[in-house]
């Protein structure tokens, strides 16, 4: 699953309700199996969530979109876990190429 950006999917769902160390509360949760953005974030204006209704089954439904101020946000907010991870990752290679050279 992921999250609609524009009319991409771009963003995973782990990452979205995963818990981040500048986020302590995650972006979105689901609930009723729906992505459903925390209320912190509904109430800066980074998501509107739309009522719809299935043409398929009936079966209503919401759906989150982000903003426009809300895909700034998260695109910086994107760009520095992938930053995070890149640095994680380059010192996790230092400290195994440290350790090889060592024996």
């Amino acid at each position: 699953g992921q999250a609609v950006l524009g009319r991409q999917n771009i963003l995973p769902t782990p990452w979205l309700t995963e818990r981040h160390g500048y986020d302590p509360t995650g972006i979105m949760y689901r609930l009723d199996g729906a992505l459903t953005p925390m209320a912190c974030h509904r109430h800066t204006g980074r998501f509107v969530v739309k009522a719809g209704v299935s043409r398929e089954t009936d079966h209503a439904f919401n759906q989150a979109k982000f903003t426009p101020k809300g895909v700034e946000w998260i695109a910086g907010e994107w760009g520095k876990y992938i930053v995070d991870l890149n640095q994680r990752a380059s010192q996790s290679n230092c400290a195994r190429t440290l350790s090889h050279a060592h024996h």
